[in-house]
């Protein structure tokens, strides 16, 4: 008797699944979701003294994961280098300086100061790697790792003003310009800068004055829109100002305020030459108590010069308590 063709191909369809499953389990057996996780060492010293300051943090992954990485202290607080980040299959390494997110310790009030990043405390700390697929496996590594001489110091940004925080870079002479200081009480890298409406930092030059940069002191940046190099400043509006300071060993500290333009632009005046072919026409008329400005009333002006024609610009006289008066055209 013969057998149907198609239960031939059947029962082959079958011999060659079988085979393929026992070839995958004997070439990638079931791994654990984590094979290996640890420091390159047991101890770091991040003092940016070049030594010893960074440790190779190194992992292995075998499926997508969700990834955290803690570090508790003897005290139990536990520090987030790492918080339920997505990563896929593959070999992980990764540079630790005990810098993590912000924290304040008990005790510590830094008022509107932001602590972006800090270095942990000296002191023996459990690390664990927890990862979680989102099948809900879950699998942790943990091990020690010791944090001694660490130059833990905030470069804190005390005794911060803005002045004034409305300001119109016009070179009209009023308020043109607008001056950011702030005291740093660590050597730093410090950066001012405006967020304009893209998100985009507009950076400021600092003024040297009592301290020169990177150095701990008071620091000056004096920000006028780049209207004196020729540039056209930001658009009229309030901006977010941005104070930021960065250590050594990676440390963030940043400030916030508001700087708001107005009539804003590069100055486009010139003086017209009268029709006498001058620019300016200059002229004595006697003084008179109308004139007089008070700090509540504005004075009366003088007349301006009628007669250009009779005008000598070779010389001019004027009389002790006579008034110069003078007459230009502007064109803007």
């Amino acid at each position: 008797m013969r057998i149907p063709i198609w239960l031939t191909l059947i029962a082959a369809l079958v011999v060659v699944i079988v085979v393929i499953i026992i070839g995958l389990a004997v070439v990638a057996p079931n791994q654990p979701l984590i094979p290996a996780a640890q420091f390159s060492t047991d101890t770091i010293t991040p003092n940016a003294d070049g030594s010893d300051d960074i440790a190779i943090f190194s992992y292995t992954l075998t499926k997508n994961a969700r990834v955290s990485l803690t570090l508790e202290g003897a005290d139990g607080q536990v520090f987030a280098f790492r918080q339920d980040e997505p990563r896929i299959p593959g070999d992980y390494r990764v540079q630790f300086s005990g810098v993590v997110d912000g924290f304040a310790l008990d005790g510590e009030d830094f008022g509107d100061q932001q602590i972006l990043q800090r270095l942990m405390p000296d002191g023996a700390y459990t690390w664990r790697l927890i990862a979680t697929t989102e099948a809900g496996e879950t699998a942790e590594q943990s091990g020690t790792l010791n944090i001694v001489d660490g130059d833990a110091p905030l470069p804190l940004l005390t005794d911060f003003t803005v002045f004034p925080q409305i300001f119109t870079p016009n070179q009209d002479g009023i308020a043109d310009r607008s001056q950011i200081n702030v005291f740093l009480t660590k050597e730093a890298t410090l950066t001012a800068y405006l967020i304009d409406a893209n998100g985009e930092p507009l950076y400021m030059s600092e003024r040297f004055e009592d301290a020169r940069p990177g150095e701990a002191g008071r620091h000056l940046f004096d920000y006028e829109g780049g209207v004196d190099l020729g540039a056209n400043p930001p658009p009229d509006g309030t901006y977010p100002l941005i104070v930021h300071a960065q250590d050594a060993v990676g440390q963030r500290v940043q400030r916030e305020s508001e700087l708001t333009i107005q009539t804003g632009g590069k100055p486009l005046a010139q003086i017209i030459p009268q029709p006498v072919g001058v620019s300016v026409v200059w002229e004595v008329v006697p003084w008179a108590e109308a004139y007089a400005s008070t700090r509540d009333q504005i004075g009366q002006l003088a007349p301006l010069p009628s007669d250009l024609q009779a005008v000598d610009m070779t010389r001019l006289d004027v009389m002790q308590g006579d008034v110069l008066v003078f007459k230009l055209t502007v064109e803007n």
